[in-house]
């Protein structure tokens, strides 16, 4: 499987952004194949394999919580979405409704990730639910991405208390990976 230079990209300057002066040291954590990746120009509209260029890099990122690797996926998804979401889309972002958010954002991630399906469930005005039901090579460090991506999208939609649960996993064999959010 492979996945959009955007999402790769946001890793590298995740890293850069938040601990400038151990960038170095996270790079030389990296497997060969990642770091060849990291070291390398990352064009936003190429295709890269998905263990080396976000897998392997996320799962490094522990070094910056604590040995914490599915907290650094989920901080890691957060600052992709605020980058993605405070830029051209922050206007739509401020007014549209929280739900409809999620649609969009299912749709976006899907051409972020190749062959990746990925789809809206029940919809109420204080919750989502948001089905990966196919996407090959899934990892944790990919799910929980995912899920703090989501979270920081309520976040700047103007939602409080919000709650991203991961209550299905494809990497543990269930038939889809199901996000239930909730918000007020």
């Amino acid at each position: 499987m492979k996945v959009k230079g955007t999402v790769v990209k946001s890793i590298q300057q995740f890293v850069k952004d938040n601990w400038g002066n151990q960038f170095n040291d996270w790079i030389n954590n990296l497997p060969l194949a990642s770091k060849n990746i990291m070291n390398n120009a990352i064009y936003a509209t190429d295709w890269y394999p998905i263990d080396e260029a976000v897998i392997q890099p996320t799962y490094h990122l522990k070094m910056f919580f604590d040995d914490n690797s599915l907290k650094a996926a989920i901080e890691s998804g957060k600052y992709s979405a605020e980058a993605t979401l405070t830029g051209v889309y922050k206007i739509f972002v401020k007014f549209a409704n929280p739900g409809y958010i999620i649609k969009r954002a299912s749709k976006i991630m899907g051409t972020h990730y190749e062959d990746a399906i990925l789809d809206v469930g029940e919809t109420t005005n204080k919750s989502v639910v948001l089905f990966i039901k196919k996407f090959d090579k899934l990892d944790k460090m990919i799910e929980y991405r995912i899920a703090g991506w989501i979270e920081k999208g309520l976040e700047l939609s103007g939602c409080d208390d919000i709650i991203v649960r991961v209550t299905k996993s494809l990497t543990k064999g269930d038939d889809v990976t199901e996000y239930k959010m909730t918000w007020r």
